[in-house]
């Protein structure tokens, strides 16, 4: 028995039109990151546009003395860019996607309901 795929906002019980994908390009080795979001793999066309407005990079514009940490909530709360900037090996923060704060950015892949039956987990 097939399980029916939802949008992965909570509480949300709209069909998904969109596969959400995690990028990053490692520079330095030459490979891409590429790989489906597992804290929100699938949105549906409201929360996916809800997503990308709602999207900001954060830019590290004062960084701290050698040896001193700062938590993401700090760099967050005080140098948030206006446009989200999708960058290699950057940080977007989003609503809805990338829960777990990984570098690079959200990109989305249209799903095609009608024509292709979709399988937990699998690109």
């Amino acid at each position: 028995m097939a399980h029916e795929i939802r949008c992965g906002v909570e509480g949300c019980g709209n069909l998904p039109a969109y596969e959400v994908i995690l990028y990053d390009i490692y520079m330095d080795i030459g490979e891409i990151f590429f790989e489906q979001d597992i804290t929100c793999p699938y949105l549906c066309p409201k929360h996916m546009i809800e997503n990308e407005q709602q999207a900001h990079s954060v830019k590290d514009t004062d960084p701290p003395a050698p040896g001193a940490v700062r938590t993401m909530v700090e760099i967050m709360q005080t140098t948030r860019e206006g446009s989200p900037i999708r960058r290699d090996r950057g940080f977007v923060h989003y609503p809805h996607t990338n829960k777990n704060r990984a570098q690079g950015f959200t990109i989305y892949r249209p799903l095609e309901q009608n024509k292709t039956k979709i399988i937990p987990g699998v690109m």
